[in-house]
């Protein structure tokens, strides 16, 4: 019996004095918002390649989060839903006050440097972004990383296969290798 007063006043110890930070976000089209999706679209945030939380978008695409105190930096965000695989929609890289806002406009174009090759959203880099087609399955090759192991990748002739021919307003244009990313 004492042992469990113990427990649950350490619960509501730690409930009551655990600080979470707040982001609010929404996702919207400027342009031709007829073929994007915004109602009922999961967004994903994590930090360190480990989800924090899932959580729906109402009908204008906006979204509320709280992530913990102890998670306060390297924070990413994807989305996804009905009819278009996880894109990933950008990194906070601090949060510094209770709450953040995170607006995102899916018809915007992506930032391309002076050779047309687009930036990676997150290591805002091009010498590993490669275009996303739609088509047949891929035909993987075989690559030897730096420690000698022999991975598959969907990369060929300089494009990334995505391995559906099903593909949406909403569907990735560009991969990331070195972040392992669709955007």
């Amino acid at each position: 019996m004492i042992v469990r007063i113990v427990i649950l006043a350490i619960t509501l110890f730690y409930t009551t004095h655990l600080k979470t930070r707040v982001v609010s976000g929404r996702i919207y089209a400027s342009v031709d918002q007829a073929f994007f999706s915004f109602e009922n679209v999961n967004v994903i945030i994590s930090s360190n390649k480990k989800v924090i939380d899932t959580v729906l978008t109402n009908g204008n695409g906006e979204f509320i989060i709280s992530i913990p105190d102890s998670i306060i930096s390297d924070i990413d965000m994807h989305y996804f839903g009905v009819g278009f695989e996880e894109n990933y929609l950008g990194h906070i890289k601090n949060i510094i006050s209770d709450t953040t806002t995170f607006e995102v406009d899916l018809s915007k174009k992506y930032r391309k440097n002076i050779f047309g090759k687009a930036i990676c959203l997150k290591c805002g880099k091009s010498d590993m972004v490669y275009k996303v087609v739609y088509g047949d399955a891929p035909i993987y090759t075989l690559q030897i990383d730096q420690n000698g192991d022999t991975l598959q990748s969907a990369i060929r002739n300089g494009v990334y296969q995505a391995g559906t021919c099903v593909s949406s307003a909403q569907s990735a244009r560009w991969y990331c290798d070195r972040d392992k990313i669709t955007y």
